[in-house]
Formats: C-alpha cells, sequence, structure tokens
C-alpha cells in the first residue's frame, strides 16, 4: 500500500482539517456494466463507516466517474472550482489497464487512463486551490468497484475488467460529491 495521508490523518485535525470532508472533483463518464464481466455481489465491498460512504459495491454500474482531483479543502466553493476550470474542457479518456487501489478495509477496482495532456492540465489547474495532496502521485481512473480485502477477489476481478482495456469514455458533467 502507498503511503498516503489517510496514514497519517490524525495530524490534520490539529490544523482544522477533516481528510474525509475534502472535495473529490469528478466527471460523469458512461455506466459501466461490471456485473457482466463478473457476477460475484458476495464479493462486494459496502462501506458502513463516515470514512468508507463512497465505497458501495459495484459503483461503476449506477454512478461511473473520472476522479480528477482528490484534496480540494471544504471551504472552497463551486465558483472557484469552475474558475479555475474555465477554459478547460474534458476529453474522451482511453483505458490503459484495470488497477487496484489498496485501501486497508477493501480494495479498489479501477480502469487506469491513459495520462493525456488534457488530463494533466485539468488536475493541475485544481492544484491551484486550497487542497491536500492525499495522494503522492494523480492516478486518472473511472472508478468501477469496491471488493472486499482479499487479494483473490481483487484479482479475479482484475482479470474479469481486463476487457475494459482499449475503451474509450467519453466525459460529461462536473459534480462534487457530499
Amino acid at each position: 500500500m502507498t503511503f498516503s495521508a489517510f496514514d497519517i490523518d490524525d495530524i490534520y485535525p490539529e490544523v482544522g482539517i477533516d481528510l474525509y470532508s475534502l472535495q473529490a472533483i469528478m466527471f460523469d463518464v458512461a455506466n459501466v456494466p461490471v456485473s457482466e464481466y463478473i457476477n460475484e455481489p458476495e464479493s462486494l465491498f459496502h462501506g458502513q463507516t463516515y470514512q468508507d460512504r463512497f465505497a458501495q459495491g459495484a459503483v461503476g454500474e449506477r454512478s461511473a466517474h473520472l476522479t480528477l482531483h482528490q484534496g480540494i479543502l471544504e471551504s472552497v466553493p463551486e465558483k472557484l472550482v469552475a474558475r479555475v476550470l474555465d477554459g478547460w474542457e474534458p476529453e474522451p479518456v482511453r483505458v490503459e489497464r484495470i488497477h487496484v487501489f489498496d485501501a486497508p478495509d477493501f480494495y479498489c477496482i479501477v480502469a487506469k487512463l491513459e495520462v493525456t495532456q488534457n488530463l494533466a492540465e485539468g488536475h493541475n489547474r485544481l492544484r491551484l486551490l486550497p487542497h491536500i495532496d492525499c495522494f503522492p502521485d494523480y492516478t486518472p481512473h473511472v472508478t468501477l468497484a469496491y471488493v472486499q480485502h482479499d487479494a483473490e477477489v481483487a484479482g479475479r476481478w482484475t482479470h474479469a475488467l481486463a476487457p475494459l482495456a482499449g475503451r474509450t469514455f467519453e466525459v460529461t458533467g462536473r459534480y462534487i460529491p457530499a
């Protein structure tokens, strides 16, 4: 597991920051029927805590999204997000491969996207806003599913979803989850 701000989340309250309230700037993409590739509902993870509230099983089927930036301070109003993105429009994205993010309680199965100049520019514009770099590197991705923290389960999901490599997604409306 890569070291991240979440490994030291106890230091942020001292400066008035709740890592779990940071904004993620995301864009909708077409939903992905992951259960057509693998039908293992028992292996899905459904978060029960505030921290895991977005980890809700096969999210790609009902709310597939491209994460452009994670970590914008919650005090940053939408109008400032719009201002730094003014003049930038997302372009279609292409899946490089299926990838796994390792979290303490689950694995997050994602479609890792090819890094393009357009994605990098959008991400870097958002970095101009007050933020915490929660993770050391930006990995553009479309979140597909949250599964049990079991390496064999993650391997099955990664293998089953591998045919998505090379798929292109149109990117549509921006949203910030609550």
